[in-house]
Formats: structure tokens, C-alpha cells, sequence
């Protein structure tokens, strides 16, 4: 099987290119060369700009993948400029669950619907990141919907090699006792690991029955009062500290604010066939990986 994966050298892209060489597909590595990766000759090597279509059309408009997959489309001039130009079985795209709004409770695909929703053409820095991500799905559904696409959407994506550092912002203040303002401290939310997400991707190749917006989630649900309990399992000891440390509306924002509590519903991608990891299985071994990055 022929892949091509846009953003595969960091976070869950390095994992599905993983995933991927382990069941022998043929694997191409579309970069701009910016980022090294230790695939070494296993993998085949493009370079290009993905937000740029001339380099599209270049490098890509000659050339037939059986999956594409697009972790790098943030917007919906992406989609516009991608897909006129590429030639595959099948394209998944990365999406997100901040599409939903509000993103409150038992979350399902069908509280997002792509194909209505109003439709504009624009580019990353002309929106926040919610709404270039229904801008991409709504690209997609709306203007392209010929095509076998699936796009999924993950939460909060984390692992020790998560280079966003928003968990471990949370861990390290905790740790060295800064404050850091905390607004939701008790609202639980959904997460996926950074391995699983590759894990999950990779699944979608196989999948010859499913078109469409899929959710993909770890099992379970954590507040941030639950993961830095963790590092404090003495009660009064922890709602001290949170409230010395997190509760000072001067201080810095913490990166999950105003998220309210929520559960990704993934019944869809279990009935598909894949069955999810429960988030208390890994969480305490990375939050250890947290620390231990923290002391150095």
C-alpha cells in the first residue's frame, strides 16, 4: 500500500509513520526539509510546502497514493489548494473536537454538522484555531465531497513527546510552586495518547466501509485536579497548593481554560472496530516522563 502523510516527522505523525512501516506500506514523507526524522531509508522523502500551492502542483499532481493522510491543514484555503491536486484511494484528515460548540458533555459526531455550516475560504492567520478546523471539514464536505475522505477528530492530544507543553506547563508550576491561573480546575475532559492517535490513524487505512467525521479518544476522563493528584494523593495537602498556586486570576493562563467538562463518545470508531486504551492505564506513567523531563 501506497501512503503519503503530510506531517509525519513530530507528535502523532512520527507514530503513524511507525505504525505504518510495521505493516509494510510503501510510505512517503511529505516536508519542507525543516524537521529531521530518524526513518532513515525506510520512508521516501518529498519536499515541499503544504500551504503552498505552486509546491503542490509540483511535487504532487503526477503522483497516485492509495491513503493520504493530512495532519497539517488548519484552515480551509488548505483544502482548497490540496485537494484539487491529489490523486488517492482514500484522504484522512486530522481534525479536532474543539469543532464542537459548545464542547459539553457526552460529545457525538453529530453534534458538529460539516455540510451546513456556514462556509468561507480562508487562510490560518485570519481565524482561531476552532474555526479553521470546521473550516476545514466544511472544505471538505461541502466542496469535495466526491472524494473518500474521513476526517477525525481528537481532543487534547498528550505523551512525553507532546511539543505543545500544555500538561506539562500544569506539572512544572505545581512542582516549582508558580502560579498559574486555573479556571477549571474540577471540569473533566477527554484525551487521547499521542501513540494511540498514530495507532488510530493507521486503522483507518484498512477501513473500507466508512466515509465521513469520526471521533477518536482514550477511554475515560481526567480533570486537572485528578492528574496533579498524582503528584500530591494527600488531599488537603493538594487543595492547599491549588489554592496558593492556581487561583490568582493575575497570574498566567493555563493552556485548557474555559474548557468545560466533557466525554468524547467514540462508539463509532469502536463499531468500525478499534477498541481505545483506558487513559488511567498511561496516565500515571507519563506524568512521571513529565517529571523527569522537568528535573532534567
Amino acid at each position: 500500500m501506497k501512503v503519503l502523510v503530510l506531517g509525519g516527522t513530530r507528535f502523532f505523525g512520527i507514530h503513524l509513520v511507525d505504525e505504518l512501516l510495521k505493516s509494510n506500506c510503501d510510505v512517503t514523507i511529505a516536508t519542507r526539509g525543516l524537521t529531521s526524522d530518524s526513518f532513515g531509508n525506510k520512508v521516501k522523502r518529498i519536499r515541499l510546502d503544504r500551504h503552498d500551492e505552486l509546491s503542490i502542483i509540483n511535487n504532487l499532481s503526477d503522483k497516485y497514493f492509495d491513503v493520504i493522510y493530512d495532519n497539517l491543514a488548519y484552515c480551509s484555503n488548505d483544502i482548497e489548494i490540496l485537494l484539487p491536486h491529489i490523486h488517492c484511494g482514500k484522504y484522512v484528515v486530522t481534525s479536532s473536537t474543539s469543532v464542537y460548540n459548545p464542547l459539553k458533555g457526552d460529545v457525538k459526531e453529530t453534534d458538529f454538522d460539516s455540510i451546513t455550516y456556514p462556509y468561507i475560504n480562508c487562510k490560518r492567520n485570519e481565524v482561531e484555531y476552532a474555526e479553521g478546523k470546521r473550516l476545514v471539514e466544511a472544505a471538505i464536505l461541502q466542496k469535495f465531497n466526491d472524494i473518500n475522505y474521513i476526517c477525525v477528530r481528537f481532543p487534547f492530544v498528550i505523551g512525553k513527546d507532546d511539543y505543545t507543553g500544555r500538561l506539562i506547563k500544569y506539572i512544572k508550576c505545581y512542582r516549582e510552586k508558580k502560579n498559574l491561573y486555573v479556571n477549571n480546575i474540577k471540569n473533566k475532559m477527554s484525551f487521547v495518547d499521542s501513540k494511540e492517535a498514530g495507532k488510530f490513524l493507521a486503522f483507518l487505512k484498512d477501513v473500507n466501509d466508512f466515509k465521513g467525521c469520526i471521533n477518536a479518544a482514550s477511554n475515560g476522563v481526567l480533570s486537572m485536579y485528578e492528574i496533579l493528584s498524582i503528584l500530591d494523593p494527600n488531599k488537603n495537602i493538594l487543595d492547599k497548593n491549588i489554592s496558593e498556586l492556581f487561583l490568582r486570576k493575575s497570574a498566567e493562563i493555563a493552556p485548557y481554560n474555559d474548557v468545560e467538562s466533557y466525554q468524547i463518545n467514540t462508539a463509532l470508531a469502536k463499531k468500525l472496530g478499534f477498541r481505545f486504551s483506558n487513559i488511567n492505564s498511561w496516565i500515571d506513567s507519563l506524568i512521571k516522563d513529565c517529571i523527569k523531563e522537568i528535573i532534567g
